[in-house]
């Protein structure tokens, strides 16, 4: 396995661990960002273990669905592969605003999440850095 896919997973590890901190905190943009940094980082190291290529950017999860045929994965994640997609763009959506807040409306990122949009960050964060860990252990 390549080194740089494990640095990847360590790297969501690590964020997945400030996110929960930082809903503790009551900081739930901050939770999302970590949460969409989770997530950016598990995917990556899935590509980087399979030596898939793809763009430099934040969104992945278009990448990630031309995984779904790839037989190097196991059947069940590749079963997932669409719904980690999808948790992949909606937090990357959210990426900018989580760290900046509205700068036109000035109305800062603390103000536009809540508790709930917190724990379903950490809950789509927790299944995609899970999903990918199961993976990466086997290889």
């Amino acid at each position: 396995m390549r080194k740089i896919a494990l640095s990847y997973l360590q790297d969501a590890k690590s964020c997945l661990e400030e996110a929960k901190q930082a809903s503790i905190r009551g900081d739930y943009a901050r939770t999302v960002s970590r949460s969409q940094e989770c997530v950016e980082y598990a995917v990556k190291a899935l590509f980087e273990a399979l030596e898939f290529s793809y763009p430099f950017i934040h969104d992945v999860g278009p990448q990630l669905l031309l995984l779904t045929e790839d037989e190097r994965l196991p059947e069940d994640l590749r079963r997932d592969l669409p719904k980690i997609a999808s948790l992949t763009t909606s937090l990357a959506s959210k990426r900018v605003i989580a760290r900046y807040g509205n700068q036109r409306a000035g109305i800062p990122a603390k103000e536009l999440f809540s508790k709930s949009d917190a724990e379903k960050a950490i809950h789509d964060a927790t299944f995609t850095y899970t999903e990918v860990k199961k993976l990466l252990n086997k290889g």
